[in-house]
């Protein structure tokens, strides 16, 4: 299946993925398509932008098996890190256009139903639910690395959780 990601961000991405390690066209669409659960850019998208990193000098490849393995060039790195500086706004965009989509059809927030996607059809959506709320409490607590107390209780119940779905495997 296929979905539509906003314009700009399969750059974005490729960089990322690069700066992680070196990958083949076909590597970073499967793993964009893994990650996301949903998105699996077309090789109609990701060539012709690859092309146009390298050509950019963003990128650089290697051949290996008639394969270009691509990798991420000095000013590719430059360049990931100008793309990490911009997260944050990319971020409050975001959430702008979730509060207008709450406001427009009365439903829960869709980051609440974006979040944890990868964790696969077999999941209920009950606990995909509590997924997200837990998401969204951490995002909004920024007090837990001053809270000893609350942190390791919070630890204690993550580790029970843990150890509930390792006997239920």
């Amino acid at each position: 299946m296929r979905g539509r990601v906003r314009r700009g961000f399969l750059k974005s991405y490729i960089l990322k993925l690069l700066g992680e390690g070196e990958k083949s066209g076909y590597d970073l669409m499967q793993t964009i398509s893994q990650e996301t659960g949903f998105w699996r850019p077309s090789a109609g998208s990701m060539y012709p932008l690859l092309q146009s990193l390298e050509e950019a000098g963003l990128i650089g490849f290697r051949t290996e098996d008639r394969r270009k393995i691509y990798f991420l060039t000095d000013k590719g790195k430059l360049a990931l890190s100008e793309v990490s500086e911009a997260r944050e706004q990319m971020r409050r965009s975001l959430e702008q256009t979730s509060q207008v989509f709450e406001k427009v059809f009365g439903a829960d927030r869709f980051e609440d139903h974006r979040h944890h996607r990868h964790l696969g059809d077999h999941v209920p959506e009950e606990i995909r639910r509590r997924f997200a709320l837990l998401h969204r409490a951490f995002d909004e607590n920024r007090q837990l690395d001053a809270d000893t107390d609350t942190r390791q209780k919070i630890v204690h119940l993550l580790d029970q959780v843990l150890a509930l779905l390792d006997r239920s495997v």
